[in-house]
C-alpha cells in the first residue's frame, strides 16, 4: 500500500459526499419545479428563487439585471432549448436539471463544462403546433457558441419588445 492511500481514500470520500449533497440539492430543485407552476427554480448562495414567467424571458432579465444570481447557480428548468442554454452558459450556471432538453443545447453546455441532467431528451424543442422548431431553436440553430447565441437572443428580444 502507498503512503498516500489514506489521503486518496479521504479525498474520494469527500468527493462522494460533495456529489451526494449536490444530487440532493438538485433533487430538491427538481421537486420544487415540478410541484409548482414554475418555469425555472434557481439555487444561489443557499437561497431558492422561483420564477413563473416564460423561462427565456426570466433568464434574459436575470442576466441583464441580476447576473450574480446565475453565477455558479444550480437551476431546474422546464424546457431547455439552445437559446436558454446559451444564456445559462454566459451567466456562469454550474448545474442544470431540465424536464425536457433539446440536443441542440448539449454542445454549448459541454463546451462550458456545465453539468446537466434531464427527464426527456429531444432532437429539438417544437413550437406550439408541435411540428416545427420553436422560434428560439430556429433563431439560435446557426450559432456555434454561447456568445453568438446571446447576440441573437438580444437582437430578437429588442425586436420583440420594441415592435410588440
Amino acid at each position: 500500500r502507498s503512503l498516500l492511500f489514506p489521503y486518496i481514500c479521504k479525498y474520494k470520500q469527500g468527493v462522494n459526499l460533495f456529489y451526494r449533497r449536490n444530487a440532493t440539492m438538485m433533487k430538491d430543485l427538481m421537486e420544487t419545479l415540478q410541484a409548482g407552476n414554475y418555469s425555472m427554480v434557481v439555487l444561489h448562495d443557499g437561497k431558492i428563487r422561483k420564477y413563473e414567467g416564460r423561462g427565456i424571458d426570466e433568464l434574459y432579465r436575470l442576466l441583464r439585471e441580476r447576473p450574480e444570481r446565475l453565477y455558479e447557480a444550480k437551476l431546474a428548468y422546464k424546457v431547455l432549448d439552445k437559446a436558454s442554454a446559451g444564456l445559462m452558459v454566459i451567466g456562469g450556471v454550474n448545474d442544470i436539471y431540465a424536464g425536457v432538453m433539446s440536443k441542440q443545447a448539449i454542445p454549448l453546455l459541454d463546451e462550458a463544462g456545465v453539468r446537466y441532467m434531464f427527464d426527456k431528451l429531444v432532437d429539438h424543442i417544437t413550437g406550439a403546433d408541435g411540428e416545427d422548431w420553436n422560434d428560439w431553436e430556429r433563431i439560435c440553430a446557426p450559432h456555434r457558441n454561447a456568445e453568438e447565441v446571446l447576440i441573437a437572443v438580444k437582437q430578437s428580444m429588442n425586436r420583440l419588445y420594441t415592435h410588440g
